[in-house]
């Protein structure tokens, strides 16, 4: 899966947000209609920290707990309700947070 694949995954998986084309826009719909939200190379959590942290926020809002290492490697490890412990390596905090999410989508 290609980084492109995994933002746009957690765009549309854990953000709610719908990439419109042609446009290139994650957008969300509200009651007044569609708002866009960002542009398509805007949306990058795995490379930006704080958006992230964004999908963090929202796993947490499922249930799931983050705990993180970063004593030799970058490990982001999710607890899932169940307490069962879903996790990934990578070279980036934000990498790691992302593909830890990925392997929670993919239970």
């Amino acid at each position: 899966m290609t980084f492109n694949q995994i933002n746009e995954r957690l765009a549309r998986e854990v953000m709610g947000l719908k990439l419109i084309l042609p446009h290139k826009q994650y957008c969300t719909d509200t009651d007044s209609g569609i708002v866009r939200k960002y542009f398509y190379h805007e949306w990058n959590p795995y490379t930006n920290i704080s958006q992230a942290f964004m999908c963090v926020d929202k796993m947490r809002e499922r249930g799931y707990v983050l705990t993180y290492d970063n004593t030799s490697t970058h490990t982001a490890c999710f607890e899932t309700p169940d307490e069962n412990h879903i996790g990934a390596t990578a070279d980036t905090p934000s990498q790691a947070i992302c593909l830890a999410i990925i392997k929670v989508l993919d239970q």
